[in-house]
């Protein structure tokens, strides 16, 4: 839920358009995929781990650019968070 509600103020805020669209692109297809409409191809694509680590480097970017933003720092914290806990699963299998 904190994908769908920071994606959203970034968005209307202003503050970091693209990186709210991407954020809502995948919180968007993570729902899909639980509940089981995961069948196009660009689901699979968007619902991959590295489109969140795509997310957090472009919210780092942003931030050394001088976009200094609260959403913006939390979008990085849930998209680092996220990556990581996606990397942490994948070496385990």
């Amino acid at each position: 839920m904190g994908y769908l509600y920071f994606g959203t103020q970034a968005i209307s805020s202003g503050d970091a358009p693209v990186l709210g669209g991407l954020t809502l692109a995948y919180a968007g297809t993570g729902l899909a995929s639980y509940f089981g409409s995961n069948m196009a191809p660009i689901f699979r694509l968007l619902n991959i781990n590295a489109m969140s680590g795509i997310a957090a480097v472009m919210g780092i970017a942003s931030l050394l650019s001088g976009n200094v933003h609260l959403v913006i720092m939390l979008l990085v914290a849930l998209h680092s968070i996220d990556f990581a806990h996606g990397l942490s699963q994948s070496e385990k299998e």
